[in-house]
């Protein structure tokens, strides 16, 4: 790789963050509310808020009386409390006092995160320049992803990033000379994705993996 394509891949990688990103501020201009609603008023938000205030205040959440519809978060598979950045995350929330703008960063971070794991992927299987800037911006940006898991739901946007992640370092290990570097990767994204607290990325991980072990092997 020479120069100029360095920079130009280093210049697509940082616009498959900050793109998602964006994307979400222009959204949350046009509607305040667009990332705060159904689920995430009922039940994820004030939850991860909980969480959030128990980690302030040195208690690992296993369980909350805090709340009336609060529950033994460690038995909840869909609260994530042993995913370490559903955990960072939830201790920033009680920071924002609008539960609007809360609902909005923890969106968008998962949805700059996938755009990240979806242009490693694309490189890993050989798209280069704005092909794999594309890849990356029809994973984030697609009408189930922005519209339903990033807006309504929480469990979804966690396990889709985290699935995506993994799929790219399966790609990386198969296709790409970096076996070791996609293998230490694979592992990060496989225990992001089984403590994502969504049972479908579990499925949508361990159904890959199989295709491609079945791959390599016939």
């Amino acid at each position: 790789m020479n120069f100029k394509e360095r920079h130009l891949t280093i210049a697509l990688f940082l616009l498959s963050v900050l793109a998602p990103m964006l994307f979400t501020i222009y959204m949350f201009l046009l509607n305040d509310r667009y990332f705060f609603i159904d689920d995430k008023i009922s039940d994820m938000l004030p939850k991860l808020y909980d969480i959030g205030m128990l980690l302030r205040n040195g208690e690992f959440p296993i369980l909350t009386t805090n709340i009336m519809n609060g529950s033994a978060y460690a038995l909840e598979y869909q609260y994530a409390v042993f995913n370490p950045v559903n955990l960072i995350l939830s201790y920033i929330l009680p920071s924002f006092k609008n539960f609007t703008v809360a609902g909005w960063f923890i969106s968008a971070i998962h949805l700059s995160l996938s755009g990240l794991g979806a242009f490693i992927l694309a490189r890993n299987i050989g798209l280069r320049g704005m092909q794999a800037l594309t890849l990356s911006l029809l994973f984030t940006l697609n009408y189930h992803g922005l519209y339903w898991n990033a807006s309504a739901w929480y469990g979804p946007l966690i396990g889709s990033t985290w699935v995506i992640f993994g799929i790219a370092f399966l790609a990386g290990i198969v296709y790409s000379d970096k076996p070791i570097r996609n293998t230490i990767g694979l592992f990060f994204a496989y225990s992001l994705c089984i403590t994502s607290g969504w049972p479908l990325a579990v499925i949508a991980i361990a159904i890959t993996s199989i295709f491609i072990l079945f791959h390599l092997i016939f």
